[in-house]
């Protein structure tokens, strides 16, 4: 299995899937509109791309890169191909992708109180059995508290933080509030 990222629009044949995936996927409090995230990818360096086995749809994810690390700030697999390895596969695409660059991305803290402790541990399983890394900060955006983790490299708070402004701007930034908290 080798799979392609595709660019995303309105007029992707599977955008209908696109769409009905981001929406049952994330958080209500983690969704940015769709129509935001579609007009940010018509710019260079954010990509908005549709996972591929061949020709048959399985994913998306949105990617972010700022100068010399990328960030994975979406990424769902279709329910029904899910625990078929394209979640890891995905993954290895985007290194190809963006090989060179540092990859970051975050999930929500593990936290034994969670009441989706059990899906936050598998979800972390998942990152670390893929290569990644916890980075040495957790932070916390709206109410909901993250741990970030990377692969290619480190990546301070400085970094992560710089993306995500350079990514939405002041107005953004502030409807985020980012706080960063050393471990």
């Amino acid at each position: 299995m080798s799979l392609k990222l595709i660019t995303i629009n309105r007029q992707s044949t599977d955008f209908a899937k696109v769409k009905y995936l981001f929406k049952h996927s994330f958080p209500k409090d983690e969704q940015i509109p769709l129509w935001y995230l579609l007009r940010k990818a018509k710019r260079e360096n954010l990509d908005f791309w549709g996972i591929y086995d061949d020709n048959r749809w399985v994913g998306l994810t949105y990617c972010i890169t700022y100068q010399r690390l990328t960030y994975v700030f979406f990424l769902a697999i279709d329910p029904n191909n899910r625990s078929k390895g394209y979640g890891s596969q995905a993954l290895t695409a985007i290194k190809q992708k963006y090989a060179g660059n540092k990859l970051a991305l975050i999930i929500e803290e593990v936290k034994k109180a969670a009441p989706n402790y059990e899906q936050r541990l598998k979800r972390k399983q998942f990152y670390l059995k893929n290569e990644f890394i916890p980075a040495v900060f957790t932070l916390t955006e709206g109410k909901t508290d993250y741990e970030l983790l990377m692969y290619n490299g480190n990546v301070d708070s400085k970094e992560y933080v710089e993306l995500m402004a350079n990514y939405g701007g002041v107005i953004f930034r502030w409807y985020i509030k980012t706080r960063i908290h050393p471990k």
